[in-house]
């Protein structure tokens, strides 16, 4: 199954949902990371059932919500972009 064809006019909505309602789905969902078009580096679930925000979220905090929601994985991966995508100094952890 695939995430939202970006040809559908909701594709692009935010739809609010219950924090439990989206609990239940994302255990309940595998990601297939393919070539990595449609996965989302930095908020899907695609590193062992996990999203990063799981396993590092002070690094995922370094990452503006701008790019958390938009880089894929085949951009992140493609010389080493997600490396470029941490700005700590905005997040004062440094």
């Amino acid at each position: 199954m695939k995430k939202a064809n970006p040809d559908r006019v909701w594709a692009g909505l935010k739809i609010p949902v219950h924090m439990n309602t989206s609990a239940t789905f994302a255990i309940s969902i595998v990601t297939s990371v393919g070539n990595g078009d449609n996965t989302l580096f930095w908020s899907d679930q695609w590193l062992h059932g996990c999203c990063l925000e799981d396993l590092a979220p002070n690094v995922v905090k370094c990452v503006p919500p701008r790019i958390r929601n938009i880089r894929t994985m085949g951009e992140a991966l493609h010389e080493l972009n997600w490396v470029a995508d941490i700005s700590g100094l905005s997040a004062g952890l440094v």
